[in-house]
């Protein structure tokens, strides 16, 4: 009789242990079911994205993904007095494969400043450089002077919009982030652009107005210097 007791007492502590170990394994099996269980829902809301994004690479791409470009282009600044600054001269070399491109570009102030920079590009609007488009990016200058050299990172962001087959506005937005020479001082630019071009075949002739923002730091002070002018530009695509 006694060895009854003890058999049902032990069965009574067991239960709640047991209940609870069952109660688990089944909560873990189903969570696995759920998991892998397939729903007409989710296979619907798959298959929109998957169309999306097959819309948008169609969009975006061309049967011919390599594409080069050259360009020179030369600026007439002005100090905010009015006063012309020295003559400007950029070139640029760039290619894009689909939507991925690298360009590389140099800047010469008479023969003063000379600078040298490369960016990575992403498109991500249009299908070519030539055509409607919207690109961003991001890369290094190297900018040297007489006396000092700063290595600023750089990104921003360009835009071209076609009104008839030949004729389209265009603007950039260049940001330089701020950068030490080993004098100490710190410079950092901001550039902005825009204005019309005209394209007969793979030539493109454009004018911009142009507006440049560097701040210089020296020995704690910063100056900040803004200058403004015109470009005037060819660009050649093949």
């Amino acid at each position: 009789m006694f060895a009854r007791w003890i058999f049902c007492l032990s069965l009574l502590a067991l239960t709640p242990m047991a209940h609870a170990s069952v109660v688990s394994y089944i909560g873990s099996k189903q969570a696995k079911k759920e998991a892998t269980r397939w729903t007409l829902a989710e296979w619907l809301e798959q298959k929109k994205n998957i169309r999306l994004m097959d819309y948008w690479l169609a969009a975006n791409t061309t049967p011919n993904p390599l594409e080069f470009y050259v360009s020179g282009s030369y600026v007439q600044q002005t100090d905010p007095n009015g006063a012309n600054d020295p003559l400007l001269t950029s070139g640029t070399l760039g290619f894009f494969y689909s939507i991925v491109g690298l360009e590389g570009r140099w800047n010469q102030i008479d023969t003063v400043d000379l600078s040298w920079q490369a960016a990575l590009h992403l498109r991500l609007l249009g299908e070519a450089e030539q055509s409607s488009r919207l690109s961003v990016f991001y890369g290094l200058r190297e900018q040297k002077n007489s006396t000092q050299l700063f290595s600023n990172p750089l990104w921003g962001a360009r835009l071209s919009l076609y009104l008839f087959r030949w004729l389209g506005i265009e603007g950039e937005y260049r940001s330089y982030l701020e950068a030490e020479a080993n004098s100490g001082d710190k410079l950092s630019e901001s550039q902005s652009q825009g204005g019309v071009f005209i394209e007969y075949h793979a030539l493109r002739l454009y004018s911009h107005w142009y507006n440049n923002e560097a701040t210089t730091t020296s020995s704690g002070t910063p100056t900040v210097v803004e200058t403004k002018g015109l470009i005037y530009g060819l660009k050649f695509f093949f």
